[in-house]
């Protein structure tokens, strides 16, 4: 939509299209991924002690999760719809930073990208553990429209854009 109408040059975005109530993009928007992620779970040591996350536990904890907006599904809540998992939902985050941000101190166990949560959890209060709940992985894709694919700007972003995912994997800082 907004790719094919010029009124976004380029994006980054995830490639499951249902999520935005949307079919996928139109013939002439060029899609390459970026990364590919999974996703674990963060919690406040003194609310969930065990070592691991246990699918009981997983099911029977408070939540928290992103709103994107209205009609806007996360992969997290699409994995959640398709296992006929009904979560206790006690906070909403804008972001997937957020939710991570907002563990501390509380019961929630927030489910999020494995990357980002390593970036963001320096806390020793809190814990990473693995989700005992199939989640879909995360393709991050970068999106544009064919008209720009020879404009210079264009061939400097997206070239800067894959050295910065290539550095995801390789330890360094982008």
């Amino acid at each position: 939509g907004r790719l094919e109408h010029g009124d976004v040059d380029f994006c980054v975005t995830v490639s499951e299209w249902g999520l935005y109530n949307d079919s996928g993009p139109g013939p002439h928007v060029r899609t390459e991924l970026l990364f590919e992620d999974d996703f674990v779970c963060v919690v406040d040591r003194r609310h969930h002690p065990a070592e691991t996350m246990t699918l009981e536990a997983y099911r029977a904890a408070q939540h928290n999760v992103v709103g994107f907006g209205r009609g806007i599904e996360t992969l997290v809540e699409r994995s959640w719809k398709a296992a006929g998992f009904g979560p206790w939902i006690n906070a909403t985050a804008p972001s997937f930073s957020t939710l991570v941000f907002m563990v501390p101190g509380t019961p929630l166990v927030a489910t999020a990208q494995r990357r980002l949560v390593r970036k963001l959890v320096q806390s020793p209060r809190l814990r990473i553990l693995e989700c005992p709940m199939p989640i879909a992985p995360l393709h991050e894709h970068m999106m544009w429209h064919s008209r720009n694919e020879a404009d210079p700007a264009h061939v400097y972003f997206r070239a800067a854009s894959r050295k910065a995912a290539q550095k995801l994997d390789s330890g360094h800082n982008a």
